[in-house]
């Protein structure tokens, strides 16, 4: 339905490519930059955190406080976004083995999977990343829930 005369709505999202064709065509898109590497080192100040693994916290965070926060208690969080990292590094530029290690770790991981998804989408769209590992990323994105055999599923986005 249409709202009413004069109604703002605000959609946020850090993954614009995830939308819906239907939305995007009816939205403006107002893009909010990132926080800086000394803004998320002032929101770190207060925590106890080394020289390098402030750094560590600085580039897993992609300019997102909240995330630097969270991982500055939650050593997990780190480790799972270094995984995420590797493997979307893998995707973009792996050899052929590489690719099929990464699609059966990232496969055999059933909640690993649509947030490994999630992540090389925000990278993949806040970088300007290669269209057709874009357009691979929301592929396997979309049709996660239909799909019953992860491994087939991650082949099929690790692949060439």
């Amino acid at each position: 339905q249409s709202p009413p005369p004069r109604a703002l709505i605000f959609l946020t999202t850090n993954n614009f490519l995830a939308l819906l064709p239907t939305i995007t065509s009816r939205v403006a898109r107002i893009y909010f930059g990132k926080n800086s590497g000394a803004e998320i080192r002032a929101a770190l100040a207060g925590r106890t955190v080394s020289g390098e693994r402030l750094g560590v916290l600085q580039r897993l965070a992609r300019g997102r406080i909240g995330l630097a926060l969270r991982m500055a208690a939650d050593e997990t969080l780190v480790a799972n976004e270094e995984q995420a990292e590797a493997h979307y590094q893998v995707l973009l530029r792996g050899s052929l083995a590489e690719r099929l290690q990464s699609a059966q770790a990232v496969a055999g991981d059933k909640t690993g999977f649509p947030e490994f998804l999630e992540y090389a989408m925000e990278r993949n769209s806040a970088e300007g990343g290669p269209p057709g590992v874009g357009r691979k990323l929301l592929a396997a994105w979309r049709e996660l829930p239909l799909n019953l055999n992860l491994k087939l599923a991650a082949d099929n986005l690790f692949l060439p």
